[in-house]
């Protein structure tokens, strides 16, 4: 199941990260596994 594949996922990143995961992934469910990299790289860059 692909959401609790991100879950997993999510779980070992700061929990700032995962918020904005989160949010971004229930706005974009249909593209989720497209957009996931990109997601993580906009978060990283926006946490440094």
């Amino acid at each position: 199941d692909e959401e609790c594949n991100m879950k997993r996922f999510t779980v070992s990143l700061p929990i700032e990260i995962y918020e904005k995961l989160k949010a971004l992934a229930e706005r974009n469910r249909r593209t989720l596994t497209q957009q996931v990299l990109v997601i993580i790289e906009q978060a990283l860059v926006d946490v440094e």
